[in-house]
């Protein structure tokens, strides 16, 4: 273990800052009062900022919370648990967080919603003093959004939530079995840090002492490279292998003495790719200009047996005297693959059921309107029956919106502004020829609805609607009714229908009306937490919903428990 540790690298110890900038994951340094020291290239890229706009500031300063979201609560809880890593002198790792980042003001400004799995761990010196904090993310946005969407359609049957819980158990049973592989990586990598400033140090000390302590951070680097779980592999400018960490045995099995000197390509790479790394190489001794240096790429890799598997690569020039040397940080993401071909393959299964519950809902919907038109053909009071057709055009309005969904590429939204006009249409060929039948003109913006938000809308909209083509033109039809669908501001959308009829009887009291069509408008407009406001126009009447596109499963109005 002791010549392990001794034996002279193939890196340079003044190189290893450029390895921290490049490594795979994502990497912020902290002095103990929380501000930055180092970063790498990949953390700058997943928050769009740029390393001389953040170093040296204090985090929080550097990545507030989004102004525009009251119920954030990022900075509260990373300032927590990094209190909690300067108080006990051991790792924190931290569930799921919601922590938004500024978009820089060149792609529109504002925040951008991320979602973030971190763990800080502390460095330690010599003394053990605490040096610094490594603070080490995983941007999760995407299984959070996929969770969340898991979420909302959870609800619609009981076999669709079991397959929704079952992808989530396995896709972060995944996640927390990788971090917990990388847990010795994070280690190092927090010594990695510190041996920065213990280099920037050597300069201003005597000939022996530089050799001792470069002789210290070269056996420490070693010791590293030996921990690490990813493969560290260095080539010379003739593709050829100079360095073979343990990692990269075990993950390509191959023996390091085995593969020191030999052609690297012919060793670990598929021999389709053998010839466009060669060019690739060519290229840049010739050039200096390379497409995979100092990015993140995924390419197919070679085991020793033959076998194929995914691998995530990042490649870094280490600045030598003489002809160039590379360095690669190789890791399998054969698990990552299987969990994301699980996870598309459940997210498929979803869509299809999905589809089928709106199919058949729909279906059903279509039934009971067929249904109530059978029994109005019974009644003989002309009253009686108005209140069949009544309620088959409020059943045909909600089968609208599942046959909508069923048809639709995108299963968790509507669009609503083509919604509008499919209602529309079917209100006026039903009331056309008597005295009720009306023209409808449109001012729409395209919006899409979830579902929850969508079918309350559809069936306000039609209460309205039906109001104007009944009482507005009692004269006769060619009146005119005019529905807008536009975005007021923040995010709220406002619905508008507009008559240029007798308008409404003074004595009329929105608030106390005992019609059923009314009394239907504010318990649905209760349950989507919306505001009406009714206004007597010279001439006819203007009625405006006023609402947010949050289904709201909190307290409803007096009037929605009733009914």
């Amino acid at each position: 273990m002791d010549l392990a540790l001794t034996a002279s690298p193939a890196i340079p110890v003044s190189d290893f800052r450029l390895l921290f900038e490049s490594a795979p994951g994502l990497y912020l340094v902290l002095s103990p009062d929380l501000r930055i020291v180092a970063v790498n290239d990949p953390y700058l890229r997943a928050t769009m900022t740029h390393r001389d706009d953040i170093l040296g500031r204090e985090i929080f300063e550097a990545f507030p919370d989004n102004p525009q979201d009251p119920t954030a609560s990022g900075v509260r809880n990373l300032r927590a648990s990094l209190e909690r890593v300067l108080r006990s002198r051991t790792a924190d790792t931290m569930a799921v967080q919601k922590y938004d980042i500024r978009r820089p003001e060149a792609e529109g400004g504002g925040f951008e919603e991320r979602y973030w799995s971190p763990i800080n761990s502390p460095v330690f010196g010599p003394n053990q003093e605490l040096l610094y904090i490594i603070h080490r993310v995983e941007d999760v946005t995407d299984l959070a959004r996929l969770r969340h969407e898991g979420t909302e359609h959870a609800k619609v049957t009981d076999e669709l939530r079991d397959r929704a819980i079952r992808m989530e158990a396995d896709i972060f049973l995944r996640s927390r079995e990788l971090d917990e592989a990388n847990s010795r990586l994070r280690r190092a990598n927090a010594e990695l840090a510190h041996l920065n400033d213990e280099l920037a140090q050597l300069n201003e000390q005597g000939h022996r002492e530089h050799e001792v302590q470069v002789h210290s951070v070269e056996a420490r680097k070693a010791a590293m490279l030996e921990a690490s779980l990813d493969a560290v592999i260095s080539i010379d400018h003739e593709g050829k292998i100079i360095d073979w960490n343990p990692a990269a045995e075990k993950i390509f099995g191959h023996a390091k003495d085995q593969v020191i000197g030999k052609d690297m390509a012919e060793l670990i790479l598929p021999i389709w790719l053998r010839s466009n790394h060669r060019q690739g190489l060519s290229n840049y001794l010739a050039t200096g200009e390379a497409r995979v240096i100092g990015k993140r790429i995924e390419l197919p890799a070679l085991r020793a047996d033959g076998t194929e598997f995914p691998v995530e690569v990042a490649i870094t020039r280490i600045p030598t005297e003489g002809p160039p040397m590379f360095t690669g940080i190789i890791r399998d993401i054969t698990e990552r693959r299987h969990a994301e071909q699980r996870l598309l393959a459940s997210l498929r299964e979803k869509e299809v059921l999905l589809r089928e519950v709106h199919h058949r809902v729909k279906n059903n919907l279509q039934v009971i309107t067929s249904l109530l038109n059978l029994q109005a053909s019974y009644v003989q009071d002309p009253r009686a029956a108005a209140m069949f057709r009544e309620s088959q055009n409020r059943v045909r309005c909600m089968a609208t919106i599942h046959e909508t969904l069923y048809r639709a590429h995108d299963l968790a939204r509507i669009d609503f502004a083509a919604y509008v006009q499919n209602l529309g249409s079917d209100l006026q060929r039903f009331y056309a020829g008597s005295n009720n039948a009306v023209k409808i003109k449109y001012n729409l913006e395209q919006l899409f609805l979830s579902m929850d938000t969508a079918i309350p809308c559809g069936l306000i909209l039609h209460e309205l609607v039906s109001n104007c083509c009944k009482h507005a033109y009692p004269s006769g039809p060619g009146g005119e009714v005019v529905i807008t669908v536009r975005e007021v501001a923040d995010g709220r959308h406002v619905l508008m229908v507009q008559d240029h009829g007798v308008g409404l009887p003074p004595e009329l009291v929105f608030e106390k009306a005992e019609s059923l069509g009314l009394r239907l408008v504010r318990a649905l407009t209760g349950q989507i937490n919306g505001v009406l406001e009714f206004s007597r126009e010279n001439p006819g009447t203007r009625v405006a919903l006023f609402f947010s596109n949050r289904p709201s499963s909190e307290g409803s109005s007096e009037e929605d428990r009733q009914s």
